[in-house]
């Protein structure tokens, strides 16, 4: 039974979490999109991704709740091995949606301000910024302080926003091609 109490505390501290990162996240939304223009905005990942993560977190609690009432009644075919897979679900769901909701890039004028999950932010001016490429995939891969700063897919919301910001600053960006790369590695 002490087994049972575990799994059950495991669910609902997820649910909890989630919640408060649903709740936070919709409080933020608000702000991040008031004003915005070309000149203020925020890239943010996607909300086809962070819905989609959402319905893992779902799918894992619908199948917890089933798996454990079938525990409870003690069904012999239900092992912990079924709680534990949807857990695992459940926690890769919640770990997309807080990287959903933490990651975000706020452009004011020429300054970025760069919010990462487990590092802290980075703020830099655009002219700061060294070199710009486009990569096979249409991402953009930032570099400053001869390193790559961060790389940000084509599908975030606003990326044509910063390709523009990037362009009024004169950072022309540079088409990724094999040839780029054999030539820096033969140099």
């Amino acid at each position: 039974m002490g087994e049972i109490i575990k799994f059950l505390i495991y669910a609902i501290s997820m649910c909890a979490i989630e919640l408060v990162i649903n709740s936070l996240y919709n409080r933020k939304s608000i702000t991040d999109n008031a004003g915005r223009n070309e000149f203020h905005y925020v890239l943010k990942i996607p909300g086809a991704l962070k819905y989609t993560c959402m319905a893992f977190f779902i799918l894992g609690l619908c199948m917890f709740c089933i798996f454990f009432v079938f525990k409870l009644q003690n069904n012999p075919t239900v092992t912990n091995g079924h709680l534990w897979m949807c857990l695992g679900v459940m926690a890769i769901g919640l770990l997309g949606i807080i990287r959903a909701s933490k990651w975000k890039i706020a452009v004011n004028g020429n300054q970025m301000e760069i919010q990462r999950l487990f590092r802290k932010s980075i703020v830099l001016q655009i002219s700061e910024i060294e070199r710009v490429e486009i990569g096979k995939k249409n991402q953009l891969l930032l570099y400053a302080s001869g390193k790559k700063l961060i790389t940000i897919d084509f599908l975030t919301e606003n990326y044509e926003y910063l390709e523009e910001t990037l362009k009024r600053n004169g950072r022309e960006c540079e088409t990724f091609s094999v040839n780029n790369v054999l030539e820096g590695l033969l140099w």
